[in-house]
């Protein structure tokens, strides 16, 4: 699977189960003194690792983060012509992994303006 098809291929779709550790929300147990609880969590970004040789964003790296489907989608983001950095409709930078743009293991940085929780 490519990097830019991740998002809408069938190999993607594939790969979104529990089997593959796919999921999205997943369940996470907090424990108190007295209870535990358990709660769905999203988790916002995973690694994608290339194994095709020469396939990197800073000339070393063969892995950078992506966010989730969800966040894809409901933010309706668009790839330029960077491999990393994604952007709303309107042309405005919404996440990207530091490794593309300060050529360090950083993270995953999400412009937390860009979309508002009601």
């Amino acid at each position: 699977m490519f990097n830019r098809e991740y998002y809408w291929s069938t190999a993607s779709e594939f790969v979104r189960n529990p089997y593959y550790c796919g999921e999205e929300l997943v369940d996470i147990v907090l424990y108190d003194d007295e209870y535990c609880d358990l709660e769905k969590v999203l988790i916002l970004t995973y690694r994608y690792y290339t194994e095709k040789s020469g396939d990197t964003i800073d000339g070393n790296s063969r892995s950078w983060y992506k966010p989730c489907d969800t966040l894809f989608n409901r933010l309706d983001l668009r790839y330029g012509s960077e491999d990393t950095i994604l952007f709303d409709s309107e042309k405005n930078v919404v996440c990207f992994d530091s490794q593309e743009l300060f050529d360090e293991d950083i993270g995953f940085f999400v412009d937390k303006t860009i979309y508002k929780i009601p």
